[in-house]
């Protein structure tokens, strides 16, 4: 039921956007993305995550011209490690 109701409020905000109140020569867009990542490998460690999540903003400016000029950044998660686990399998002591 609280997954049916996120999903209201979800197409609720994007069907409730608002489009610009002039008209005007240009246009500036940011986008933010937020995704779930898996990561696909071989490396066979107990204590390996490949699962994340990844995030990014993206800001364009479309002016009347063909070009569009625009500045992403963000965060992608591949995977990580616990050491404290896996520490003595990959580096034993001596």
């Amino acid at each position: 039921m609280l997954i049916k109701k996120i999903l209201i409020g979800i197409v609720f905000i994007t069907c409730c956007g608002f489009s610009q109140v002039e008209d005007t020569t240009y246009s500036l867009t940011t986008e933010i993305g937020l995704s779930y990542s898996r990561y696909f490998t071989t490396m066979d460690y107990s204590a390996l995550n490949k699962n994340g999540f990844s995030e990014s903003i993206r800001m364009i400016w479309n002016p009347e011209h063909l070009l569009s000029i625009g500045l992403e950044t963000g965060y992608q998660h591949l995977y990580t490690i616990d050491m404290k686990n896996d520490w003595k399998v990959i580096y034993p002591e001596k």
